[in-house]
């Protein structure tokens, strides 16, 4: 995977992906129970990532590389050895763009 060099090239990627994830929202725990817990100066921010259409974060990493791949290397399609959340984003971002992709899962984690 090519990195990103500039707040230009995240920015571009950023809008490529707005059509293809869900902008999910952000959350601030503001209770007496945090209070309590953390302190009145601690301000916990939760990015509802749960919400997203694979449940995880990983959806965007998957979609930037799939966006960075040649023509070639969509055509061989991805293989991926995962126990989880990475398996649930590349299945479905592969599928989203036409590419073949095998997730394969140890058994341990099929348990």
């Amino acid at each position: 995977m090519i990195p990103y060099s500039s707040l230009q090239d995240i920015e571009s990627q950023s809008q490529k992906l707005r059509n293809r994830i869900i902008q999910t929202p952000v959350h601030v725990w503001n209770t007496s129970l945090k209070d309590k817990l953390l302190g009145k100066e601690t301000k916990p921010v939760f990015k509802l990532e749960l919400l997203q259409v694979t449940g995880t974060f990983k959806i965007r990493g998957v979609f930037t590389a799939i966006d960075q791949m040649t023509d070639q290397e969509k055509t061989n399609g991805i293989v991926v050895g995962t126990g989880g959340n990475h398996g649930i984003a590349v299945a479905y971002a592969a599928k989203t763009a036409g590419i073949n992709a095998k997730v394969l899962v140890p058994s341990m984690a099929q348990r």
